[in-house]
């Protein structure tokens, strides 16, 4: 009970959030408050006893303004009970040195309150610190060279002097104990403490590295799904034996952001016609491919084995497929994932290309007479599954007949234009246009390079933010 009523008077005004060392500055200061209190309190008493009411009534006033300090610590005024600590300190044995003419011998104590200013006042607050020792070396001064200031000083008898004298060494030397206790008692408390958390932190770290090994275990086994996925990815992709059977001069430039992509490019040949596509999926990594193999599959329905050959109704039939495959034709579905799609088909009989695009359009480089001409084919405004306000989506196809003329032709997704620099500019679509139509009247293998390396000075260090997808082809 003793003990938790000393740690609840020294401990007042310490305020929550407070640093270790500014903790320990407020509690050695109610210490030394509290002692200097009790010290002055007792020799009221003890002057009485021996009928001097000099000493008695100096040490009253001691009394209370060791009190009045102690009080405005508790109420967080810090600096000033340090400071009125050190003022009432110095000034209480420098008025008896005064008074009695020198004669008091209250040189020590002063001297000591040195080190008190050097416990309440840290080295790096050398403003303060210089202040503090100021005054006690004032006190000294001051008795030293005006001890003989009053003309009637009290003379004290020998026994008083001497009983002060004994009293003061005794009562600088319990605070000194006191103080030293304390400190003492911090450090045990400190190691004790660390070790504890030494403990601790010893149990955290087992647990950590038993996480880790566990973390490590599941990301190899999400590591190994992934993988596989992406092997089962690359196995519906059409190969590029089978792009150069049908367009014997292609290029496919295919960078996925993650391991599997959202994007995906997509070839048929039928007895009429041949079909090449890319196809942009909502997200990317393993939900983007989710999304790829269920546009792959819908495709291949719509073309092979239902026998559309028309790209607009092709992109219909795909749109519907999509929103039934993730009911989104449901009222309350929030499932509104789709698809940004650029469709090609080609006539086998004839010089004729039909093009039809949800939310992607068609580069062509028309090459007439050792000259390029840019055309591009924008496409319709909606995309691929989604929300759909309208009665019935439809889809615009855009034919294009050609005879000696050379075309290069380019279907994208935005991957490439959406790249971010590291000052966080995209590459931009007009920029990718340009670049496509620089580089259109090079080989195939020269183009794929060339982008590589223009995608590569542009990001810099940032990394990939979406699945990159270039499908060339010269025809």
């Amino acid at each position: 009970m003793n003990i938790a009523f000393i740690k609840n008077i020294t401990t007042k005004g310490v305020k929550p959030g407070m640093t270790a060392h500014e903790e320990k500055g407020v509690i050695i200061t109610n210490y030394i408050l509290l002692l200097a209190t009790g010290v002055a309190f007792f020799r009221i008493f003890l002057f009485l006893f021996t009928s001097d009411l000099f000493h008695s009534l100096m040490s009253v006033i001691s009394t209370l303004l060791f009190l009045f300090a102690y009080y405005m610590n508790t109420k967080q005024y810090y600096d000033f009970a340090k400071f009125f600590l050190m003022v009432s300190g110095t000034l209480a044995p420098l008025l008896k040195e005064l008074m009695s003419g020198g004669t008091g011998n209250q040189h020590f104590l002063i001297i000591a309150s040195y080190g008190v200013v050097f416990l309440l006042f840290s080295l790096k607050d050398k403003v303060k610190l210089i202040i503090a020792l100021l005054m006690p070396t004032t006190s000294i001064i001051i008795t030293v060279f005006f001890s003989n200031i009053i003309s009637e000083p009290v003379i004290l008898s020998p026994e008083t002097i001497k009983m002060e004298k004994f009293f003061g060494i005794m009562s600088a030397s319990v605070i000194i104990v006191l103080v030293i206790w304390y400190f003492v008692k911090q450090s045990t408390n400190s190691e004790l403490k660390l070790i504890s958390t030494n403990n601790l932190l010893q149990q955290f770290n087992n647990e950590i590295s038993e996480q880790k090994a566990l973390i490590e275990e599941q990301h190899r086994a999400l590591t190994a799904s992934i993988q596989y996925a992406k092997d089962i990815q690359s196995v519906i992709l059409p190969s590029k034996s089978e792009l150069n059977n049908l367009f014997p001069d292609n290029m496919i430039f295919y960078r996925p952001k993650d391991v599997v992509s959202g994007d995906f490019y997509w070839f048929a040949d039928t007895a009429d016609w041949r079909f090449i596509a890319v196809v942009d999926c909502t997200g990317h990594g393993v939900p983007g491919a989710f999304m790829s193999m269920i546009g792959n599959d819908l495709l291949n329905q719509i073309v092979i084995l239902q026998g559309i050959s028309q790209p607009s109704e092709i992109l219909k039939l795909l749109h519907e497929g999509v929103r039934t495959t993730l009911k989104q034709d449901v009222d309350d579905s929030r499932q509104m994932d789709g698809m940004e799609v650029c469709l090609l088909a080609f006539d086998k009989k004839k010089n004729l290309l039909v093009f039809a695009g949800a939310k992607r359009p068609l580069w062509i480089i028309r090459f007439e007479n050792g000259e390029k001409k840019f055309v591009e084919l924008k496409g319709d405004k909606h995309s691929i599954g989604g929300r759909q306000k309208e009665e019935e989506r439809i889809f615009t196809d855009y034919k294009l007949e050609f005879d000696s003329q050379t075309l290069m032709l380019y279907l994208t997704t935005d991957g490439f234009a959406d790249q971010m620099n590291v000052r966080g500019k995209k590459f931009g679509s007009k920029r990718f246009s340009e670049l496509l139509h620089s580089i259109a009247h090079k080989s195939l293998p020269e183009q794929f390079k060339m982008l590589n390396s223009e995608l590569a000075t542009h990001q810099g260090d940032k990394h990939q933010i979406d699945d990159i997808t270039i499908l060339g082809v010269r025809v």
